[in-house]
């Protein structure tokens, strides 16, 4: 009896610790994109999204966030980060998207009037 006690006892410490050791730290993941006009990153953890303007064309460089609002594919505008102010500007935006959900990022270029979209990418916040 006093063995099993003993067994009980170190495997409960073990378990403890494992479950101490597993929270010990938050998943983060990081995307890195470059388009026509310009780069964007992407970091999940404390959602930060960023863009910069790379090219003298006379367009900006912005990135619009959606989400799915419906089991069909639907998309809901929920943040748009622009680089105004020409070549070189860069915008960092912090956002505050729901954890654990996945997002679509619509880059483009804008002039005023025209918004050509120069690509996309999905990632989770």
């Amino acid at each position: 009896m006093k063995k099993r006690a003993h067994g009980l006892a170190a495997a409960t410490a073990l378990m403890t610790g494992l479950a101490v050791v597993a929270g010990a730290g938050t998943a983060s993941a990081s995307t890195k994109e470059s388009y026509p006009g310009g780069t964007v990153s992407f970091v999940s953890k404390g959602d930060v999204l960023t863009v910069k303007d790379n090219r003298k064309d006379g367009y900006t460089f912005q990135v619009w966030v959606y989400k799915t609002v419906d089991d069909l594919g639907n998309e809901k505008r929920v943040a748009l980060c622009r680089a105004s102010g020409g070549y070189g500007a860069k915008k960092v935006c912090n956002l505050n998207l729901t954890e654990g959900r996945r997002y679509h990022f619509k880059a483009s270029i804008w002039n005023g009037s025209g918004v050509p979209s120069v690509g996309d990418f999905y990632d989770r916040a």
